[in-house]
């Protein structure tokens, strides 16, 4: 028996750890995420392993052929993201008979692989794993009668799902499967409308589990793997360690080579602390803590039920259900809130829209590299993005981007009686990186209002792209912060020209994605003959046009008068451009500056 395993692409929903390497390679209790799928395999007995991968992933560097692990591995390169039937494929080369296809972070593979045998008779082509499903994020939905599989439906729309059952990704497959898949037009789903078109002609069923399974798909989930993995945690701590007496250890703790752990500590197993890390004085960790390679737990620092990367030190506070990622320097008296008042489940915005998260207790999220400065505190289910600072006594309320600067604004009063007092508004930030306050500012003037942005040399550096063979993705210098500010005052979306797929990983690549909803996001290969829809779609809104191209602005405002349109002068189409004779747009621009201001005015 032989497992493809599918460990390719950047996947966008897991950001901001979704750029270095593949997300099955983030370490828990010092190891990838792959390595347990691996050991999983072959308590399953299945020794003979396909992986997909990327030609960048470190991967292959790590795992070789596998003969140290007791497996052979044999890798297959994805270069390009275009989906698991795609990768699938590519694979079939070095399949010879029935397999398992399954997802890189199915570190419980060993709980489930008899079941799927069990359930594949001799009439049977293929069996899909899968479980009821009521909360969270609802697709790969299951369309079947009795157990035989009819359909998978991909995000259906809410109240028009087939049923509740849901694929967790892990499958059973004959050889012959990868004839219809190859018959099946390539996109992103391919893998899902080939089963629900060989099920048509085959005996393909579903095996419903209620055995614990995992997913990696958000970044809140590597807290389910850890928590998964904790389970067979045991009790080790190394000689080489120094422990102070009066620390306290209970329960199941692993502590590694040259780990220093001071006076007053408690540490609550299951816990992991990885080599070089050092433990300040009356610091607490409990409730499954995962501690990297060299890293700085600071005096009178709780933490719960959290990863923190390689590398990363902080001060005191309180760090809850949250991820902290490589080479991060959190300050004194950090807090994540990780509750709501209400106590309900928590929601967060991933690629600009609300996802709700399943889980009632959820932290931070912070990508590597990020500075946080004292007396920071940051709402449940917010996400830092990587290299981004906090400045002091901020308060986090919304996603902060990448390479990002996000600080609280202060103003100070002095009273007759020469008493200064500090007062702020944690939604009043600095113009450089942040939004102004929606409702001191009269934002409800503006509730019907949107901005629509083209892309390239608008909101994107492509003249940069293009030099750097499309490696890096540069933005232009005062975008973000402009973004921040809008957020705040009236709705944004996009309307350019492009490969959707190509121009939306751009977008995420870069954190503007999360300023903009999915249904106000509207890119076409041919802008022109869609002008007039998208235009009508926001008919009954005050609309601003932003584009470098003037020829746009000015078939917008010839059908819709009141569309206020915006050019901004930069990149080759404008400068370029000759005057439209009897038209000229309402504002022009040299940059992204003064667009708050038009808008405040308009």
């Amino acid at each position: 028996m032989q497992a493809v395993i599918l460990a390719a692409g950047q996947s966008s929903r897991m950001y901001p750890f979704e750029n270095e390497i593949h997300k099955s390679m983030i370490r828990i209790m010092g190891k990838p995420i792959l390595y347990y799928t691996i050991e999983a395999l072959k308590r399953s007995k299945i020794f003979d392993l396909i992986i997909v991968t990327s030609g960048k992933s470190k991967t292959e560097q790590y795992f070789g052929d596998g003969k140290k692990l007791g497996v052979s591995i044999q890798y297959v390169f994805q270069e390009k993201p275009e989906g698991a039937g795609d990768a699938l494929l590519l694979a079939g080369k070095y399949i010879t008979g029935d397999f398992f296809l399954l997802n890189a972070s199915h570190v419980e593979i060993d709980t489930l692989t008899e079941d799927l045998l069990n359930a594949k008779d001799k009439d049977t082509q293929a069996v899909l794993l899968a479980r009821k499903k009521t909360t969270g994020v609802i697709q790969g939905v299951l369309k079947f009668k009795g157990r035989k599989v009819e359909e998978i439906v991909e995000k259906p729309k809410i109240g028009e799902e087939p049923s509740s059952m849901c694929v967790v990704g892990v499958y059973l497959f004959e050889k012959e499967f990868l004839k219809a898949l190859n018959n099946t037009p390539k996109e992103h789903y391919q893998l899902e409308k080939a089963i629900s078109s060989y099920a048509k002609n085959n005996s393909v069923v579903f095996l419903k589990t209620s055995k614990e399974t995992v997913t990696l798909r958000y970044p809140w989930d590597l807290l389910g793997i850890k928590n998964y993995l904790f389970k067979s945690l045991r009790r080790s701590i190394s000689v080489k360690s120094k422990i102070a007496k009066t620390a306290e250890i209970i329960g199941e703790v692993m502590i590694q080579d040259n780990v220093i752990i001071m006076e007053g500590v408690r540490i609550k197993g299951p816990c992991f602390i990885g080599k070089g890390t050092v433990v300040g004085n009356n610091a607490l960790l409990r409730n499954g803590v995962n501690i990297g390679e060299n890293c700085l737990v600071g005096s009178f620092m709780e933490v719960k039920n959290t990863i923190i990367m390689d590398e990363s030190t902080t001060h005191s506070g309180f760090i809850g259900d949250s991820v902290i990622g490589e080479k991060c320097k959190i300050a004194a008296q950090f807090c994540t809130g990780n509750v709501r008042l209400d106590r309900g489940i928590i929601k967060t915005v991933v690629k600009g829209e609300s996802i709700e998260t399943g889980v009632k207790f959820l932290g931070v999220f912070v990508g590597a590299g990020s500075n946080i400065g004292i007396k920071v505190s940051a709402m449940p289910g917010i996400i830092i993005g990587r290299n981004a600072t906090i400045g002091p006594s901020t308060v986090v309320m919304k996603n902060v981007p990448s390479d990002t600067k996000y600080y609280t604004k202060f103003q100070e009063i002095i009273s007759k009686k020469n008493v200064l007092q500090q007062v702020f508004d944690s939604e009043v930030f600095d113009r450089e990186a942040q939004t102004e306050s929606a409702q001191t500012r009269g934002a409800q003037d503006f509730q019907k209002s949107i901005v629509l942005f083209d892309i390239d040399y608008t909101l994107f550096d492509t003249r940069k792209f293009k030099d750097s063979q499309l490696q890096d993705y540069n933005i232009y210098e005062e975008v973000m912060g402009i973004l921040m500010q809008l957020s705040g005052l009236v709705n944004l979306g996009i309307f350019s020209k492009g490969e959707t797929d190509f121009q939306k990983t751009k977008l995420e690549k870069t954190g503007m994605m999360q300023f903009f909803k999915e249904n106000n996001v509207h890119i076409f290969n041919d802008k022109d003959a869609n002008l007039i829809n998208v235009l009508e779609k926001y008919k009954d809104s005050k609309l601003f046009l932003v584009d470098d191209k003037l020829g746009i602005l000015y078939s917008a405002k010839k059908h819709m008068p009141q569309v206020f349109t915006i050019w901004v002068k930069r990149g080759p189409f404008a400068k370029a451009q000759k005057p439209i004779e009897g038209f000229s747009p309402d504002e022009q621009v040299e940059n992204l500056s003064e667009i708050v201001r038009i808008v405040r005015s308009n």
